[in-house]
């Protein structure tokens, strides 16, 4: 019993003094998967991007206030940002924004279970993004990346190829 007990007291104390190891202020993300299914209404071709994300101060998603004039399309509000991409004879081209339909960044607005206080203010989880409107095409991929509120940009990830063509 006395080596039982001095055991889990030197176990106790071993575990105790190990610190925590700090993640970085800068979002880091990683891909998951896409997937895509087309609107019955529009016959519009949708596409779902998840990946996972963490972040060292808890500071992802814009937080709107009471007295907001920052129109919707304000870049500062943006939290997911995506860049299309065709693949045209084995070769991924850039795919230009459509002026009536353009490409920007995409808003998160911030939730209060992400507050965090005390030393850990890490966060890390699931983001799972409905992208709409996606142009037509046979072989494309998105490039990808989040920024949070301090103005850290993440890693960029690239998504598998994938048709938008409605089947």
């Amino acid at each position: 019993m006395k080596h039982l007990l001095y055991r889990f007291g030197l176990i106790f104390i071993v575990t105790a003094c190990v610190k925590t190891e700090p993640v970085s202020p800068v979002p880091h993300i990683t891909y998951k998967s896409i997937t895509t299914s087309v609107d019955e209404f529009t016959t519009a071709v949708n596409a779902t991007l998840t990946f996972d994300f963490i972040d060292g101060d808890a500071d992802i998603g814009y937080i709107e206030e009471e007295n907001d004039t920052l129109p919707d399309n304000d870049p500062s509000k943006y939290v997911i940002f995506l860049t299309p991409f065709e693949k045209v004879d084995s070769v991924f081209n850039r795919v230009e924004a459509d002026t009536s339909n353009p490409f920007p960044g995409h808003t998160i607005t911030y939730n209060d279970r992400l507050n965090r206080v005390g030393q850990n203010r890490t966060i890390k989880g699931t983001i799972t993004y409905l992208i709409q409107d996606n142009p037509v095409l046979d072989s494309m991929r998105y490039e990808f990346y989040i920024r949070d509120r301090a103005g850290h940009i993440s890693n960029t990830e690239v998504t598998r190829v994938f048709s938008t063509r409605p089947r």
